[in-house]
C-alpha cells in the first residue's frame, strides 16, 4: 500500500472511486471546478493505492476565512473514501494523519467539516470537536403559487454574475466577530454561479433604485428550494425570506427548507417552518496553528455539497 499526494493524473483513478463510494457518477470537469479552482487555491489531497489503483482518498478545500479580525486560511474536510475491499486496515486514519500535518506545515488555521452522527466518533477520535448540531425545516408554499401571495413581499430579480456590490455587503454586514467563510464577490461567483451544477441555484437579489441591497442564493432539486445563504444587509430580513418564498412558489417550487439563521428573528415553526427529522449534522472543527474560534458562523451553503 502507497501513501502520497495527489500527482496530476491521478484524477481518473480519484474519480473512479469517489462515483464507487458515493453511488453517483463524479465527472472530471466538476472534479476541476471544485478541487482546483476554488478563490483561495488548489484543495490538498492525500490518496492510498495499491498496486497503482487509488483505493483511499482524503482531501481538504481551503478557504478565506474571517476569525473575527481578520482573514486566514481555513479548510473543509470533504470526501474521505475507502473502496470497500480495503476497509478495516486503518487507511482513513493514515491518510487523515498525512493530510492534517501537510495542512499544518502550510499554515492553515483549521479544519471544519459536517460529519452525521454515525461518523462523528471517528472524526473525535481524530481531534475534531463538535461545536454546534445541524438542523433542516422545511415549510410547503402552494399557497405562495398564488399570484396575490403577500403582496408586501419584495419582488426580488434573478442575477447571473456577480460584481463589487456583493464585496461591500461582505465588507459591511458580514465581517463581525463570528468566525466563518468570507463571502465575498469570488466566492459566489465560483460556488455557485460558476459550479458544474450551476443550473440547480439561483440568486436572487433586492434592488433599491438600482442599487442591491440584500441577497439569497437557493439550490433548486425538483420540486424543492433549499435556502443556502441570505445576506439581508441593512434591509429588514423577514420582507427578504417572504420575497424568496414568493418568488420559489411562483416558479412552482412546493417546499422550502432553511436552517435557523441569526438574522431570523424568532424560532422558525412561527414561520412555518416544520423540523425534517431524518436531515441533520454536526459542525465539527479540528484546530492545526490557530485555536478553535469561538462561534462560527454556518450557513446551509457551507453544507451544500458536503
Amino acid at each position: 500500500m502507497e501513501f502520497r499526494p495527489y500527482r496530476p493524473g491521478d484524477e481518473e483513478g480519484i474519480r473512479a472511486l469517489l462515483s464507487l463510494v458515493f453511488k453517483e457518477k463524479r465527472e472530471i470537469n466538476w472534479w476541476r471546478w471544485y478541487y482546483q479552482e476554488g478563490p483561495a487555491g488548489p484543495a490538498l489531497i492525500w490518496l492510498a493505492l495499491n498496486r497503482g489503483q487509488v483505493v483511499g482518498h482524503r482531501a481538504l478545500v481551503p478557504y478565506r476565512i474571517w476569525d473575527g479580525s481578520g482573514y486566514k486560511i481555513a479548510c473543509q474536510a470533504t470526501d474521505a473514501a475507502v473502496h470497500p475491499e480495503h476497509r478495516g486496515k486503518g487507511i482513513f486514519r493514515r491518510l487523515t494523519e498525512e493530510v492534517l500535518a501537510e495542512a499544518r506545515e502550510r499554515g492553515w488555521a483549521l479544519v471544519f467539516s459536517f460529519p452525521n452522527e454515525k461518523s462523528f466518533p471517528l472524526n473525535r477520535r481524530l481531534g475534531w470537536v463538535p461545536r454546534q448540531k445541524l438542523r433542516k425545516w422545511v415549510k410547503p408554499l402552494f399557497a405562495a403559487s398564488f399570484p396575490g401571495y403577500n403582496k408586501k413581499a419584495p419582488n426580488l430579480k434573478t442575477l447571473h454574475r456577480v460584481g463589487k456590490e456583493f464585496d461591500r455587503l461582505w465588507e459591511l454586514y458580514g465581517t463581525a466577530k463570528t468566525a466563518g467563510i468570507c463571502k465575498d464577490a469570488r466566492y459566489l461567483q465560483w460556488r455557485y454561479l460558476d459550479s458544474t451544477r450551476k443550473s440547480n441555484y439561483i440568486l436572487l437579489v433586492w434592488e433599491r433604485r438600482g442599487q442591491i441591497m440584500a441577497y439569497s442564493v437557493i439550490g433548486i432539486g425538483g420540486r424543492r428550494g433549499h435556502l443556502l445563504e441570505f445576506m439581508p444587509g441593512s434591509m429588514e430580513p423577514l420582507p427578504l425570506l417572504q420575497g424568496v418564498e414568493k418568488h420559489l412558489g411562483q416558479r412552482g417550487v412546493h417546499f422550502m427548507t432553511m436552517w435557523p439563521l441569526p438574522e431570523i428573528p424568532g424560532p422558525a415553526w412561527r414561520r412555518g417552518y416544520v423540523p425534517n427529522l431524518l436531515q441533520a449534522g454536526i459542525l465539527a472543527l479540528r484546530p492545526l496553528t490557530e485555536e478553535i474560534p469561538s462561534s462560527w458562523r454556518v450557513t446551509p451553503g457551507d453544507t451544500d455539497y458536503a
